[in-house]
């Protein structure tokens, strides 16, 4: 039977089916296309050396990823000259980290 008499004689099938059964029938079809991705994936993971080369590629395609934003914005910031008005930067981290007491604390 080919392939498109096959989807055919299925289409009818489900046609006279009853709401119960087409719930059935639904599930079934859901546990079969479930079941080839698992079957997949079972085979992915016998593969010797695969879930540490998976882990180590995710952490350096975080880290590459990371890397890049933090220079886009680093370069945004460059191109905007936020710091443009700070004369003495050594004299600006020192205004900045004064210490100064915490809001809600008693001295």
């Amino acid at each position: 039977m080919k392939t498109q008499e096959l989807r055919q004689n299925l289409k009818e099938s489900i046609d006279r089916l009853s709401p119960e059964r087409l719930l059935v029938a639904a599930d079934f079809l859901a546990y079969l296309a479930e079941r080839k991705k698992n079957e997949s994936a079972i085979e992915l993971l016998k593969i010797p050396g695969f879930i540490e080369a998976l882990k180590e590629d995710r952490l350096n395609l975080s880290t590459e990823f990371r890397r890049q934003k933090i220079v886009k914005i680093l370069e945004k910031i460059a191109a905007s000259n936020v710091f443009a008005d700070i004369s003495d930067p050594v004299e600006w981290q020192r205004e900045l980290r004064q210490d100064r007491p915490l809001p809600g604390r008693d001295e």
